[in-house]
């Protein structure tokens, strides 16, 4: 009895030392493996590690300065961030994880914040080079503090001559506020200074880009390539920095070495696509996304991708039905709710509205913040000028991108609804100053005028935008029908011909000249001048496309067709003639093999050019005199998604609507059509339509 005794109190002590000393030991042993698996990159498994070394022992700097490294591996910010903060808030002396919390902060863009752990950590240690480092980098993103984070760097750059960092920092400052110039003497300073080159190449590289120099930017790229040759990336840099040469076969050579690295991964191949379809070869970059589907059925981004190649041209219902092949119940939610928007965006695009907006209900009712639900309920209400419901949306985008233009350009469409026209100013004015040069923002503006109808502000408007835009051909254009508004005829016809100068290949200002030069009462000396034109320039494209297009407009159409059929004989493939020869064919005959003739046409266009709505439109009107009403009802919609409510898109949607006996919307669609201020060709024939309509 008392050895049992003996031998409970014995096992009790050990038991009580073991508890003890258990948690320490449990820690470490956490940690070991935690540092083992991230020697190993095994990132995943150590985070879980020092996961549960931070749960033994709440208190550990150490094990989450660890955990933040590890989530900065796995790219994890937000989780690193977290990790840091906590190390600070236990052990505030720790600088540098102070120091590490403020690169963070600036990668973030909070540069006041960065700023304040850097000034932390100097204090602390003044001779600190990485803290005057971040201090720079904090001022640097700070409006109008550049100056100062250049001083700072030039006294880096006496105290360190052989450090890159304060080289390359100053470079990218001055780079990014234009003194080109400056950046690269910088750089060639440091290359010169410093014993290793590899660190400036990258640097070197955006700077030669930006300026341009596209030769410089090529060897230089080649250089990283020879330091890194089974990165991709490398080598798709140089396939963009060949295509912007317009050296093509280059280009080629290097997609064809970036695919060979990574061999045929499916980043790669997709932003492959993608050059393909910058540079119209809309068929191969068919083929191959149906090829590596066939090889990968399961690979959602091909298939995604593929759904919206076919959707731009023209073909968004085998699009829709390459998307209702996968099950939806069987993917992750990321790959589902992606699934779902791509859905809704073809919807949008096939003018199916209520099925768009059911599909985005149900991803907003998942997740009430997705940034391109709302963004697509906002173009949908747009769409059926709903202003209020525009609003909503787009005010919740704001909150999380408040310098976001596409968002404030679309909130002051909604408030021109809404007849809101001070708050769509306030807007507009708002998003000129972040970004001056973007013309879609000052021409929203002077339509906001337009629909005050001030005329003067926005032909005053108009005169500042084209001081930064004085090669845009939309906003000379919009400037003609100012001024033909405020009846400068001579006004007029001077913007229309510089927007044809500048756009030689649109036939937006074509058709404008024509229209208003069709309605000038005196159209015959019209055409004497522009025949006269066409003499003088006998070799040139664009006045006889004029000639052609006030032919259309005055009625000649066979005057018309016979100027785009010789031009055809000269410039063969030319997409705008092969589309306006294909309309007029469609418009003047009905004949099946003439009909078919202007089929091939546009499809060969749209081999060339995708998803333009003029090609759109053109198509779905010969599929219409085809008798194939709702295929061009389709092609309609998807043209007026991307135009927007063009009177001539109206025209042609109330004509299909009513051929399908949807007489009601046919009403309404030609109503919005004759609201239009502008001129249009079909005004007309849409009026006596209307009068048809029971």
């Amino acid at each position: 009895m008392k050895l049992t005794q003996k031998t409970f109190i014995l096992m009790f002590i050990c038991l009580a030392l073991a508890a003890c000393s258990s948690p320490t030991q449990k820690r470490d042993k956490f940690m070991s493996r935690g540092k083992d698996l991230e020697q190993k990159k095994d990132y995943i498994r150590a985070r879980l590690e020092y996961k549960n070394a931070v749960q033994v022992d709440p208190k550990c700097v150490e094990c989450y300065r660890r955990l933040a490294n590890v989530d900065l591996a796995l790219k994890d910010y937000r989780g690193a961030y977290a990790a840091f903060s906590r190390a600070v808030e236990i052990d505030p002396g720790r600088m540098d994880i102070q120091l590490a919390l403020g690169k963070l902060l600036y990668l973030g863009r909070a540069g006041k914040k960065a700023e304040e752990k850097a000034r932390l950590v100097l204090k602390n240690q003044p001779d600190n080079r990485k803290a005057r480092i971040l201090l720079a980098m904090a001022l640097s993103i700070q409006k109008g503090r550049e100056k100062e984070a250049l001083e700072i760097l030039e006294k880096c750059r006496k105290q360190a001559p052989k450090e890159p960092d304060a080289y390359i920092l100053a470079a990218r400052i001055m780079a990014s506020h234009g003194d080109l110039d400056g950046a690269l003497n910088l750089l060639n300073q440091g290359i010169e200074k410093c014993p290793d080159k590899k660190p400036f190449l990258s640097t070197l590289l955006a700077v030669y880009s930006a300026g341009q120099e596209w030769d410089k930017a090529i060897d230089t790229a080649k250089e990283i390539a020879a330091f890194t040759p089974e990165n991709p990336s490398i080598y798709i840099t140089l396939a963009h920095l060949y295509e912007k040469k317009g050296d093509m076969a280059g280009a080629q050579a290097q997609w064809k070495k970036a695919m060979d690295v990574s061999k045929d991964s499916p980043g790669v191949i997709l932003s492959y696509v993608q050059f393909l379809v910058r540079n119209k070869r809309i068929e191969e970059a068919r083929e191959l996304l149906e090829f590596n589907l066939k090889k990968d059925p399961s690979n959602l981004d091909y298939r995604i991708t593929l759904a919206r190649l076919l959707t731009t041209t023209g073909k968004g219902k085998k699009g829709l039905a390459l998307l209702d092949e996968v099950k939806a119940k069987d993917l992750k939610t990321p790959e589902r709710l992606a699934l779902m928007r791509e859905r809704a965006r073809i919807n949008l695009a096939l003018g199916r509205p209520d099925k768009a907006g059911s599909i985005i209900d149900e991803i907003l009712k998942e997740n009430p913040k997705d940034a391109e639900a709302l963004f697509m309920q906002a173009r949908l209400a747009l769409m059926e000028k709903d202003g209020t419901r525009a609003v909503s949306s787009l005010r919740t985008l704001l909150k999380d991108s408040p310098n976001n233009t596409t968002y404030m350009l679309m909130l002051a469409q909604a408030y021109v609804l809404n007849k809101e026209f001070k708050l769509a100013e306030d807007q507009l004015k708002r998003a000129i100053k972040i970004k001056p040069a973007d013309e879609r923002l000052r021409m929203a503006l002077v339509k906001t005028y337009l629909a005050e109808n001030d005329l003067e502000t926005a032909r005053m408007v108009l005169a500042d935008a084209l001081k930064a835009n004085p090669k845009s051909a939309i906003l000379y254009d919009l400037d003609g029908w100012v001024k033909w508004f405020s009846k400068d005829m001579d006004g007029a016809k001077a913007s229309f011909q510089r927007a044809m100068e500048l756009a030689p290949k649109s036939l937006i200002p074509y058709r404008d000249m024509a229209s208003i030069l069709a309605r000038s009462g005196e159209p015959a000396q019209a055409e004497k001048a522009l025949k006269k034109a066409v003499s003088e320039h006998p070799g040139a494209m664009g006045p006889k496309i004029l000639l052609a297009t006030f032919y259309e407009q005055t009625g000649k159409p066979a005057k018309a067709i016979a100027i785009y059929e010789a031009l055809l004989k000269s410039h063969p493939g030319e997409p705008l003639l092969m589309n306006n020869l294909a309309y007029l064919y469609a418009e003047t005959s009905k004949d099946p093999e003439t009909l078919s003739k202007a089929m091939t046409l546009v499809d060969g266009a749209m081999k060339r050019i995708q998803g333009a709505p003029t090609l759109l439109d053109t198509k779905a009107w010969v599929l219409f005199k085809q008798g194939k009403s709702t295929e061009a009802l389709d092609l309609i919609n998807q043209a007026l998604t991307k135009a927007g409510d063009h009177p001539t898109l109206l025209y042609h949607k109330g004509v299909i609507l009513a051929a399908l006996g949807k007489k009601d919307e046919a009403r309404m669609v030609l109503n919005k059509a004759i609201k239009e201020k502008r001129p249009f060709p079909e005004r007309r024939r849409t009026e006596e339509l209307l009068k048809r309509l029971p």
